[in-house]
């Protein structure tokens, strides 16, 4: 073997290493608050179509940013965020081999001070059942409730 094929080969089995070891990322949904003239604000993503993953596992975080100068809230009734887990290790002689992760979870519902931004972890076990499919999820600005422009999350 050359030195140019023993260096291909090591660099491609590193390269395949490394792909099989990355960790698997969730979804990264954005919600940017804007203020308009007349005094209207609005979430921006103000609609979107959500599909199922395959991978039951897979994470959703929303990501909420608040470039304004005005303090908003965020509610979107029927979804839920994970405020902490607690991690469960199997007794000895049970038949369940790994960890257990019990999520903790309140509905979705936070407060985004001026210029802050927030990662929130979406239960999504709950969010991608079957009876959520077809459902839109509304979600608002409770504190503008009279002058901030809803939005919805279709479930498919």
């Amino acid at each position: 073997m050359t030195r140019v094929t023993r260096i291909s080969f090591a660099v491609l089995t590193g390269l395949l290493l490394l792909n099989f070891s990355a960790p698997s990322w969730g979804k990264d949904i954005y919600f940017v608050a804007r203020d308009f003239e007349g005094n209207r604000s609005v979430w921006h993503t103000d609609s979107m179509l959500l599909e199922r993953p395959a991978d039951r596992a897979e994470e959703l975080t929303f990501v909420l940013e608040n470039p304004t100068d005005t303090e908003h809230a965020f509610v979107m009734p029927g979804v839920q965020m994970i405020t902490r887990e607690q991690v469960l290790m199997p007794e000895s002689g049970s038949d369940i081999a790994e960890p257990m992760r019990i999520p903790y979870v309140e509905p979705m519902t936070v407060t985004v001070k001026p210029g802050e931004s927030k990662r929130l972890r979406v239960h999504a076990t709950d969010l991608f059942a079957p009876k959520s499919t077809g459902v839109a999820f509304r979600f608002f600005c409770t504190i503008h409730k009279d002058v901030h422009q809803a939005g919805s999350m279709f479930v498919m």
